[in-house]
């Protein structure tokens, strides 16, 4: 039975995908003194006073000092920011403080941190219902202005198969396979960006290149030359696949030193850093394989990204929902609510 598409156009995240994604980030998460300092010191950045939130029959309202905040007040999101903070940094708390054992294998066991974890889901629900934006609220000032933010996606050349298909996100994607995945992180209310461009300046490596095919003998004239602004280079055969259609060495730009790659997802953290997440669909060919490896290559090497920031799928994982989940719920929540 084909799935349903729930498209979301306006960087809104699901409440109830929210708290289903922050309850597992929470499960997973080891070390909760580390957690709970980070949301201190975004608490030490919020302003004096607490919010009221109070309930009628046509929606939930925001009030400070007993006066009506609109929606759109910055007050409102600073003190909303605020709040959550610390009542999230109670769950945290009072989970940091459970015997070991007792955290690690089921901290929610404790009715204690049950009843926080409560309050948690009620304040969240009071937001949304409320109708204010949960990402600026739930995220990072930095996440927040990243996830909102423009840029400029790859242009869109079409699906191989003629089918016109979006993630929940609303973005064209061009495999079943990519959209598999922005199901999956919609599903666990993870902010993300689909093909973000990322430039990484290789002219270290262009210059070593080019160093040793001179000592070898086998660069008789210029190591690289333009064709409608797209790079091809005079390299032997056993390189030739720097040529082949697709390759990121086609996108050098001798004049930034720098090649452009477009991971499919770009996720960031709450420390600021950013998860790539590539899909490799195509590992029988060679050409396709071979600039796979060299681009995670690069990415590690020339632009400085660790490796547990960089996700790689295969067909058959991209095709199996628990296995995305559980990519998920390993390599990304527990390091994106805190």
């Amino acid at each position: 039975m084909r799935q349903k598409i729930r498209i979301n156009h306006r960087n809104k995240l699901d409440p109830e995908a929210v708290i289903r994604s922050m309850r597992i980030a929470i499960t997973m998460t080891h070390d909760y003194s580390a957690a709970c300092a980070r949301l201190k010191n975004r608490l030490r950045r919020q302003p004096e006073g607490n919010l009221q939130i109070t309930h009628s029959h046509d929606g939930v309202y925001f009030y400070f000092k007993n006066d009506y905040l609109r929606k759109r007040s910055d007050l409102l999101y600073s003190l909303a920011r605020k709040r959550y903070c610390a009542t999230l940094l109670n769950v945290l708390t009072l989970i940091s403080e459970l015997p070991a054992s007792m955290a690690q294998r089921d901290p929610f066991h404790s009715e204690q941190c049950r009843t926080a974890f409560a309050k948690l889901e009620e304040l969240i629900h009071d937001y949304a219902d409320g109708n204010l934006d949960l990402a600026r609220i739930l995220l990072t000032q930095q996440q927040y202005a990243w996830y909102v933010g423009e840029y400029h996606k790859k242009p869109f050349s079409g699906n191989p198969n003629g089918q016109i298909l979006l993630n929940p996100q609303g973005d064209r994607v061009l495999s079943k396979s990519e959209q598999n995945i922005g199901i999956a992180l919609w599903d666990h209310a993870v902010p993300c960006h689909y093909e973000e461009p990322l430039r990484i300046n290789v002219q270290r490596l262009v210059d070593a290149l080019q160093k040793n095919l001179k000592e070898q003998g086998l660069l008789s004239r210029q190591l690289f030359y333009y064709q409608s602004h797209t790079c091809y280079w005079n390299v032997p055969e056993h390189l030739q696949w720097m040529n082949a259609p697709g390759s990121i060495w086609r996108t050098y730009d001798s004049r930034s030193g720098c090649i452009l790659i477009h991971p499919d997802y770009t996720i960031m953290l709450a420390d600021g850093s950013l998860v790539y997440w590539e899909h490799e669909g195509l590992l029988e060919n060679f050409s396709y394989r071979t600039n796979s490896t060299e681009r995670i290559s690069i990415m590690q090497i020339a632009g400085g990204i660790p490796r547990e920031n960089i996700l790689e799928t295969t067909e058959s994982q991209a095709n199996d929902r628990q296995e995305l989940s559980q990519i998920i719920e390993r390599r990304i929540l527990p390091r994106l609510w805190f």
